[in-house]
């Protein structure tokens, strides 16, 4: 997917660093409450990943980030990050979007309207990185492209429009309208027959 494979490295470094992360992040996240109004939880390691994706190089999880801790995965310094488990995420994160690509081509050819669902989205900047990249081609934020839908247990659906709204779309107001038409957020826990069939009559 031309992105560089992780770090041959051994396995008590991968623990090592993963126990680094684990005592990082309530530490980089302590002062959240201060503008997001209540604090973020990690929930099924939400934190860890967006925290990865920037170290990646990805601005849209960059811009959820903390307004001054985020600084720790900032360039330069995020190159001398040894390449582990955020190389993971960068990879995962290149075949996905490759496929989406895919889609997205054949549908233009047949002029199809496409809704991508992300299932257990979580803090996922695919919808950011669509809308960012629709703002900088000046496009009409009214038309064209692709549709996000992120499904979520309710709790982080929440923390992910807190994210949005009060810390990326006050860093970055101009894409607003872009957002707002490409991204939507459902909360619903998936190994709930009832929220299932919720979601779908929605």
């Amino acid at each position: 997917v031309g992105v560089t494979p992780p770090l041959n490295a051994p396995k008590w470094l991968w623990k090592r660093a993963w126990g680094v992360g684990k005592r990082a992040v309530p530490v980089l996240h302590a002062a959240d409450a201060l503008d997001l109004g209540r604090p973020l939880t990690d929930t099924c390691v939400n934190l860890h990943c967006l925290w990865w994706k920037a170290l990646a190089g990805d601005r849209e999880a960059w811009a959820l980030l903390p307004p001054v801790t985020r600084s720790v995965v900032a360039r330069p310094l995020r190159w001398l990050y040894p390449r582990l488990h955020h190389q993971n995420v960068a990879i995962r994160t290149a075949f996905i979007d490759r496929e989406i690509d895919r889609v997205m081509a054949e549908a233009d050819r047949e002029g199809d309207k496409v809704l991508v669902v992300v299932l257990g989205g979580g803090f996922d900047t695919r919808a950011l990185r669509a809308a960012a990249r629709a703002h900088a081609s000046g496009g009409d934020p009214g038309a064209g492209g692709p549709a996000f839908l992120e499904v979520d247990l309710p709790e982080v659906a929440r923390l992910k429009q807190d994210l949005v709204h009060k810390r990326y779309l006050r860093r970055r107001p101009e894409q607003a309208a872009y957002v707002n038409r490409t991204l939507a957020l459902a909360g619903a826990n998936l190994s709930d027959s009832g929220d299932r069939a919720r979601l779908l009559q929605e």
